[in-house]
């Protein structure tokens, strides 16, 4: 979850906003609620996301308070994403994004078909594990999976053909907005917010490129 919320962080800062301001965007929470300033005993990594607001252990109770746009599940808990949790984020946003990225299946924080019943059809559902279409009211709803096969395979080409002398954070931001920017209109149109798997020849030799532009950028290319 802290890898995430430092990506998401460095993107930001990217399109100009303060780091401080940026991180006062995400929020966490693990096994004993929300991580708040006054939390004892925080460690570091923690300490960067705990901002002054009164603590909740209960997730259902920090949506209400913080009234987020994206819920991002990665703790491995199942079923945390209950139907009360997914209706207080349809009620606060028109397309909440519920990211449920723990996997296995088993491990998923709610199912695709959860959460598009549960919003109604309005959420932007992407999980870890594979979910099939949803039938939703005469619409074919595709979730999207978030799984590596996205991002290592042009990260690992790009750095390979310019002789990279070491893989940075940078790279993989510039591979994920590369890999954002292959997302269709019709991908979208069908709520899924990667796109095909089918197409991961082409969208990998996209990756590569950025991501070898990214380490001439930075210097570390090892060919000219």
């Amino acid at each position: 979850c802290i890898g995430i919320a430092d990506s998401f962080v460095s993107a930001l800062v990217d399109q100009g906003v303060a780091e401080q301001t940026a991180r006062e965007c995400c929020w966490l929470v693990d096994s004993q609620g929300l991580i708040t300033a006054d939390r004892a005993q925080l460690p570091p990594h923690k300490q960067v996301y705990a901002h002054q607001h009164p603590g909740s252990a209960e997730l259902l109770e920090c949506i209400e308070m913080l009234r987020p746009t994206a819920l991002i599940g990665c703790a491995g808990q199942a079923g945390q994403f209950t139907e009360p949790v997914v209706r207080a984020m349809a009620s606060i946003n028109q397309r909440p994004l519920i990211f449920a990225l723990s996997n296995p299946t088993s491990k998923a924080e709610c199912s695709a078909e959860q959460a598009y019943y549960w919003s109604e059809g309005r959420a932007v559902f992407a999980s870890g594990s594979p979910f099939g279409p949803v039938q939703f009211e005469g619409h074919t709803l595709v979730p999207g999976q978030g799984n590596n096969a996205y991002i290592f395979p042009g990260v690992g080409l790009g750095a390979l053909a310019c002789q990279a002398t070491r893989v940075t954070d940078r790279m993989f931001l510039q591979a994920a907005a590369c890999l954002a920017s292959q997302v269709s209109d019709e991908d979208l149109a069908m709520g899924r917010i990667y796109p095909a798997l089918t197409r991961i020849r082409s969208v990998s030799a996209e990756i590569a490129v950025a991501v070898a532009e990214e380490a001439w950028r930075a210097g570390l290319a090892g060919c000219e």
